[in-house]
């Protein structure tokens, strides 16, 4: 069986329907519960309601295309799924009720090696990384726990998939969300990595993922190698002389004007750790693991004025992309390590 093929029917639930007439029935299904949703993989008949769903959710310069659906449904058609509510239809006009079904949200995902702007329009059926693209809910049943119970099955059988299968493996399950959603996707189990090298728009995007169980904790001789590698690592404090510094800042900029001179600072940094500086960066984020307060640089330097030195050739200052402020930092009780 190929991997993954076992989720064109995970969690159908054989639950009663809505007994609804005519009129009555958006409404009724409008005010339905989680409790009777069924999930299913999503058919060539199904995309223009998929396709209306999507730009109900998306701007029009970051919604899907209906070929691109129709890419993915071709496929990556097991990574097409939907959540549907069941109803039956005693419409007065009809001499037999029916059962219909109301696709009320869907998740489509192809699988890549590596995750970029370029892997979201194709699908690689042997990647290592299963790439979401999509996690929509028709506009009249949202924040009704429709999302969550969605993507909460669907990696579920992703990984009870990934249980079953090893030809092919998943790696991990990647995606891509403005800082409004991070709260959603961290409590469904993903963590937030970096601002994404993805551009859609002005607003910025953040990686998230979510590392599959059996592979983070891997037996195998390679993974021990480098968690090994990983703990022989030596740890960076400060030389004799130096004391610990930190900027703090705020971009001043839309995100797409800024994405060009992040990258050069990213590589900056990894060049100041490969002369021997002891020096990290990263971004601020609030309890739910939303970013949004601003970035971090924490470093050790000789003096004040060796620190600002420094940093006034970081390219966020060079190209006039942040506010940011320099302070010293002084330990008072036990201190900080770097790797």
């Amino acid at each position: 069986m190929p991997p993954f093929q076992k989720i064109s029917s995970f969690y159908h639930l054989q639950l009663p329907a809505l007994n609804v007439k005519g009129h009555d029935a958006d409404e009724a299904i409008t005010t339905a519960t989680t409790a009777n949703i069924q999930f299913r993989q999503v058919t060539l008949e199904d995309l223009p309601i998929c396709s209306e769903i999507e730009l109900s959710s998306y701007p029009s310069n970051e919604a899907a295309s209906i070929e691109s659906l129709k890419m993915r449904q071709k496929f990556a058609a097991p990574y097409f799924q939907c959540a549907v509510l069941p109803r039956i239809n005693n419409d007065d006009n009809e001499d037999e009720d029916s059962i219909e079904e109301v696709i009320v949200g869907f998740i489509c995902s192809t699988r890549c090696d590596r995750f970029d702007e370029e892997s979201m329009s194709k699908h690689v059926a042997s990647g290592k990384m299963l790439a979401i693209h999509s996690v929509v809910v028709k506009e009249e049943y949202r924040r009704k726990g429709i999302a969550t119970k969605m993507l909460n099955n669907y990696i579920a059988k992703v990984k009870e998939d990934e249980n079953d299968h090893v030809t092919f493996a998943i790696d991990k399950i990647v995606l891509i969300a403005k800082s409004r959603l991070l709260g959603f996707y961290v409590n469904c189990g993903f963590s937030v990595i970096k601002s994404s090298d993805i551009v859609h728009g002005q607003d910025m995007w953040y990686d998230l993922q979510m590392v599959l169980e059996k592979n983070r904790y891997s037996n195998n001789s390679n993974s021990n190698n480098n968690d090994n590698n990983e703990r022989n690592e030596v740890i960076e404090q400060p030389n004799k002389g130096e004391s610990w510094f930190v900027k703090t800042e705020q971009f001043t900029k839309p995100f797409p004007v800024v994405k060009p001179h992040l990258e050069a600072h990213r590589a900056w940094v990894t060049e100041l750790k490969s002369q021997g500086y002891c020096v990290t960066s990263g971004y601020r984020v609030d309890s739910e693991g939303k970013p949004g307060g601003g970035g971090m640089l924490f470093f050790a330097a000789k003096s004040y004025d060796d620190a600002k030195e420094l940093v006034l050739n970081d390219p966020l200052i060079i190209n006039d992309c942040v506010d940011w402020c320099l302070n010293g930092w002084i330990p008072e009780i036990g201190d900080i390590s770097l790797r």
